[in-house]
């Protein structure tokens, strides 16, 4: 009897610790993959000076949330204090109310780069955004209520919700009068602005104010902007110019002053809401990385910085090239802290920088020679540059001479230094490099395949767009082939390349060969491909794949014109096939732009020593 009942307990100690067990695992579970249903993708704004806020962000997320910590994506800040008055930023700043504050700058310029990702993106459609300020409040897991409660109830017309409370929130009642889970019910200027630090986007939103923004300027804080595009009650990028607008929104503040209203722009389907609720708390200035109360007192207007200056005399470039915002002085500028000024007359100059759209190099070399200046010259075309003479020779060619380098053209053709605006960058206007990030799963497109070509000069290429034509049609934009536009397009416009890659973004595929085959010979075709979430369809280069993921695109080297189709018409049939594609990683490794980046450097360094 006593050896039935000890049998007897332990089994039931065994089964209650087995229960315990099993809970503890299911509890485990959950909190290691609970995910935010609906959003693709999470960013948190930190300044990389400020580490200790991003770990004590980091903290706050293991302590009081279920959100793994893989799923954030760290997104440096621009850093107001590091700010100068450099065209670019002036432009994007023009028309601004707040005297150029850097820390206001900063901030702005942080969210618009953020938003300027997501728009690109192949796999984001609805992103969080927060600032490594925003603060959790106590017994409330934010992933749990996202997903028991605000996803299910998504407004369907909602394209911005601020997750946290306003600034200015003296009347509680403002806040907390509403049924339900969310309002777009804002009362002025009580709950305006609400901060920037807790926000769901979408991104077609995104992609407004990018144009927006590229418009009339970053004219006011980033949380100002949020409400201005809604003010309006129609859409704001119809209205011609700067003054029309600010008379718009400006006289809607004042018709709604201390008065309740909805932000809304009927016309295009898309609102702002809260939540009544909010499930984020806000420390704003007086404790803000981002804005900071000693930056406002500033203004970048006021500052400089005094680096070595090297001369420089630029010639032979391409139509539209810029002299003062190109990868080449961008790039010498932020690795050698000089400053490059741009000079008319080659005997002051210092360094000769030249490319082939112009007489014979031949003249340009001996001049160098006799004068005692430094001479560089870049192709991304398909002629060689190799010259024994030349300081510095860059092409796409395959070679080991001592004063030449690969860097093939689609290196350049990307928005390395955040440059953003194509009015300033001009010809190439680049792309950031987080439209390249397959971090996600791509998102199946509408349309089959997209082609641009502006000549007819190679046949290989006319022969694969005539036959893949001949199975599916393709859309053409280029003067080769032409059968539709690209909305507002020229080759003579500012912009034209981010006016095509966004065009692609609703293309499975793009059809990108080059103009010749030749080892090392990689133009631009294919990165644009890629950055539009398109798989390319390429031939071209031989040795493509050493820079390019070979499983991301179907790859016409060394296989006949049917052979290709074949391979394009398998993908296109099969749905599944082309999301795995159009998810795999772009570059063949992850150190391939870093290689580049290197291997200039290195050959850049003898030649900037010897002048400074």
């Amino acid at each position: 009897m006593t050896s039935c009942c000890f049998l007897l307990r332990q089994i039931s100690i065994s089964i209650i610790l087995y229960l315990q067990i099993l809970f503890l695992k299911t509890i485990l579970k959950q909190k290691q993959n609970l995910k935010m249903n609906g959003i693709d993708a999470i960013f948190v704004i930190n300044l990389e000076r400020r580490k200790d806020r991003l770990a004590e962000f980091i903290d706050r997320i293991k302590t009081k949330t279920t959100l793994p910590l893989k799923d954030i994506i760290l997104f440096k800040a621009i850093d107001g204090k590091d700010l100068y008055p450099t065209k670019d930023i002036k432009y994007l700043c023009r028309n601004c109310d707040y005297n150029y504050q850097p820390g206001v700058i900063g901030c702005a310029l942080s969210h618009y780069d953020v938003w300027r990702n997501i728009s690109g993106s192949n796999y984001i459609d609805k992103a969080l955004i927060f600032e490594d300020d925003a603060m959790i409040f106590d017994g409330i897991d934010p992933v749990k209520v996202w997903n028991e409660e605000i996803y299910k109830n998504y407004p369907e017309d909602c394209d911005l919700l601020l997750l946290g409370k306003s600034m200015y929130d003296k009347n509680k009642e403002d806040m907390h009068s509403e049924d339900g889970i969310f309002t777009k019910k804002f009362r002025f200027p009580n709950m305006i602005p609400m901060g920037a630090t807790a926000y769901v986007l979408s991104k077609r939103l995104a992609q407004k104010y990018i144009e927006l923004i590229d418009k009339f300027g970053l004219y006011r804080a980033i949380d100002g902007y949020f409400l201005d595009f809604f003010k309006t009650k129609t859409n704001p990028l119809l209205i011609k110019n700067f003054n029309d607008f600010k008379k718009e929104y400006l006289g809607m503040e004042k018709q709604f002053d201390n008065q309740i209203c909805t932000l809304t722009v009927p016309d295009l389907g898309m609102s702002m809401y809260r939540l009544v609720n909010p499930i984020i708390n806000i420390e704003f200035y007086y404790k803000s990385d981002i804005q900071t109360l000693e930056m406002k007192t500033l203004n970048i207007l006021n500052k400089t910085r005094k680096y070595p200056i090297i001369k420089i005399f630029w010639t032979f470039f391409w139509y539209g090239f810029s002299t003062e915002f190109n990868f080449f002085k961008l790039f010498i500028e932020n690795h050698f802290n000089v400053e490059l000024v741009t000079i008319d007359n080659p005997n002051e100059s210092d360094i000769i920088f030249t490319s082939i759209f112009g007489e014979n190099l031949y003249p340009l070399i001996q001049m160098a020679k006799i004068l005692n200046k430094k001479l560089i010259t870049f192709t991304g075309e398909q002629w060689s540059v190799r010259n024994k003479d030349l300081d510095l020779a860059i092409g796409f060619e395959i070679n080991k001479d001592n004063n030449y380098m690969r860097l093939p053209l689609w290196f350049i053709e990307i928005d390395w230094f955040n440059v953003r605006l194509p009015i300033i960058m001009k010809n190439p206007d680049t792309v950031p490099y987080f439209w390249l990030n397959r971090r996600g799963k791509a998102k199946l497109r509408k349309k089959f395949c997209l082609f641009v070509c502006g000549d007819l000069k190679c046949n290989h290429r006319n022969k694969m767009f005539e036959k893949l034509h001949a199975v599916k049609h393709i859309d053409s934009s280029g003067s080769a082939y032409n059968n539709m536009k690209i909305p507002n397009d020229s080759s003579y416009i500012i912009g034209r390349i981010i006016r095509k890659v966004e065009f692609s973004r609703d293309y499975r595929f793009a059809l990108c060969p080059e103009n010749e085959s030749h080892p090392g010979y990689c133009t631009e075709k294919i990165l644009h491909a890629f950055a539009g979430g398109c798989v390319p369809i390429y031939w071209g280069d031989p040795t493509v794949t050493e820079d390019f993921n070979e499983k991301a695109f179907i790859n016409g080297n060394g296989k006949s014109i049917d052979e290709v189709i074949a391979e394009v018409m398998e993908v296109e049939n099969n749905p599944e096939k082309w999301i795995e594609m159009a998810s795999q990683p772009v570059f063949s490794h992850p150190d391939v732009c870093k290689t580049y980046e290197n291997n200039f450097k290195k050959y850049l360094k003898p030649i900037i020593n010897s002048i400074i």
